[in-house]
């Protein structure tokens, strides 16, 4: 879906560009068919391992490039977080099935995301394939579910440190910090899971964090 939003941006560039009537024509019909594509994509979402990101503020430069500093960090924490998350999942499943364990591949860059700037990440086999990793797609919902309930103003810092490991209550610290940092806002696109979070969430997120020294203790 990033991708083709990103074609339907730069189509839509193109044609506010140029007054030649056939490529007008022909870049109106692009239009039209890029957008036929996303509505079927809408209709028929397939839960895919797959998370795009998009982000404001002094980490990116409209909708024209992002920080590669910013970049590494929020991918960092992100991809550390929901690692974590999939852990604990695969830990929990092994209580009753002693073969689960994590998917073996690792999060690619497939796409920079348009309208504002960030990046499409998708988990992989060793091949460089997509594939159908539940427990990776599932830790993404529940990740995203976790980053937008800690920007709530009746937060409990403690019950999260409580519930989650020490790793992922860092780097959610971190990514919080980040975008703080950066005056960004954040949004998050899961299949049909959303997030959208303003600089005042962000604030409020990162303030409920730092309301406990438990996440700097050893354990990282």
């Amino acid at each position: 879906m990033a991708k083709l939003q990103s074609q339907l941006e730069t189509t839509e560039q193109m044609l506010s560009c140029t007054n030649d009537i056939l490529m007008r024509t022909s870049l109106e019909n692009r239009i039209a068919l890029i957008k036929q594509q996303m509505e079927t994509a809408s209709n028929h979402t397939i839960d895919e391992a797959r998370l795009d990101v998009w982000f404001s503020g002094k980490g990116v430069s409209g909708s024209q490039g992002i920080s590669t500093a910013f970049m590494k960090d929020t991918m960092q924490a992100l991809e550390g977080m929901i690692k974590s998350v999939a852990r604990e999942k695969v830990r929990k499943q092994k209580e009753v099935d002693k073969k689960a364990a994590m998917p073996r591949g690792q999060f690619y860059v497939t796409a920079l995301t348009h309208g504002s700037f960030g990046y499409e990440l998708a988990y992989k086999d060793e091949q460089g394939a997509l594939f159908d990793a539940p427990v990776i797609v599932e830790s993404i919902r529940e990740t995203m579910s976790i980053i937008e309930t800690v920007t709530k103003a009746n937060f409990d810092m403690e019950e999260l440190i409580k519930n989650q490991p020490v790793r992922l209550v860092a780097n959610l610290k971190d990514l919080f910090a980040t975008l703080k940092k950066q005056d960004s806002t954040l949004r998050m696109e899961s299949g049909s899971c959303a997030l959208s979070l303003d600089s005042a969430n962000i604030c409020q997120g990162y303030d409920n964090i730092c309301l406990s020294d438990s996440i700097e203790k050893e354990g990282k």
